[in-house]
């Protein structure tokens, strides 16, 4: 077995020099890349090396994190957000927070950054980190915008969107002495911020007695108004047959899908309810209204009912502040 396999290797070397070298040369590279694939960083031994840098870890090698942060991590197929770690350096009289900002797409993207902390006991001082692991971005308290939050973007909206925890924030802004201002970061496309900021503690502060702190992210993935389009707005079933009723939203709300008169809840039967190819499936509440919380979908989304009976027959359509109406109207004979 061995001899022939010599016996093989020699004619290949003496028949096919010239495809034997650029044989070496496909090996040698893919051997290259391994290597390189092998020692490259990845990006979560990247994300560890900078928080350890900026002393985040415990002695285990843990990221600490504040029982008094507020947070919530964006994951979006265009953006996303993560509070990495948070510390409280009582030596220095500083609160810190480390937190990775990332632009999926292929174009720039605009960010606010809103640290919320009482007025009387936190200073925003700073924010340091690298873009994309090389280039470094810094920012200071003089950077800070001095818009009002609500002429940058639609904060109802966005209020809507984050857990109660978070959107508290803004109420304690409105009337409770809190403070936020927006720092705004520009990403390239495809690029990503690992970052410190960084927060002095008022002089008369008791580290025991600081309420807690929020930091709220506005992107494209939170704050933008929904929408709600019917695709089908006119149908003409025929009893027996289904009323189908496709329709596209933009964004996260609540969908109620409400029949609009008592003919609709007594002559069309609920089949059920699509996006894309996905079966979900609502809540049936009173008057066989469809309830679907926090409804996403990014393909076209399908309603379906069975006609018991055909007639003259409406869907209302609620998608957060969005309504629209679908009709059923049967065909004269």
């Amino acid at each position: 077995m061995y001899i022939l396999y010599i016996h093989i290797f020699m004619y290949y070397y003496f028949m096919n020099r010239n495809k034997r070298i650029v044989l070496i040369l496909i090996i040698l590279i893919i051997l290259i890349a391994g290597i390189w694939l092998l020692i490259k960083p990845k990006e979560s031994a990247l994300e560890l090396a900078f928080l350890k840098e900026q002393g985040f870890l415990d002695e285990d090698g843990n990221p600490f994190k504040s029982s008094g942060l507020f947070q919530q991590d964006i994951n979006d197929p265009d953006e996303s957000f993560q509070v990495l770690a948070t510390k409280l350096n009582k030596n220095t009289g500083s609160y810190q927070l480390a937190f990775k900002l990332e632009n999926k797409s292929n174009e720039n993207k605009e960010f606010y950054l809103i640290p919320v902390s009482e007025k009387d006991q936190l200073e925003f001082k700073e924010i340091k980190g690298l873009v994309n692991n090389t280039n470094i971005l810094s920012i200071n308290k003089d950077d800070v915008r001095k818009e009002s939050l609500e002429s940058l973007y639609d904060i109802k909206q966005h209020k809507k969107e984050l857990n109660p925890e978070l959107a508290q924030a803004y109420d304690d802004i409105e009337g409770n002495n809190y403070q936020g201002d927006p720092i705004k970061i520009i990403l390239g496309p495809n690029s990503n911020l690992v970052a410190r900021s960084n927060w002095s503690i008022k002089e008369d502060k008791s580290f025991e007695d600081l309420k807690p702190v929020y930091f709220l992210v506005y992107g494209s993935a939170g704050g933008a108004k929904e929408e709600l389009t019917i695709l089908t707005v006119h149908s003409h079933p025929a009893q027996g047959e289904n009323w189908e009723v496709e329709f596209t939203t933009v964004g996260i709300a609540d969908l109620k899908i409400i029949p609009d008169d008592q003919a609709t809840i007594n002559d069309d039967e609920f089949k059920g309810l699509f996006c894309d190819n996905e079966e979900r499936i609502p809540e049936i509440l009173a008057e066989d209204i469809i309830f679907y919380p926090e409804w996403q979908c990014e393909g076209i989304a399908k309603v379906i009912h069975y006609t018991l009976k055909a007639g003259k027959h409406t869907l209302r359509f609620e998608f957060g502040e969005q309504v629209a109406y679908a009709y059923n109207i049967a065909e004269t004979q």
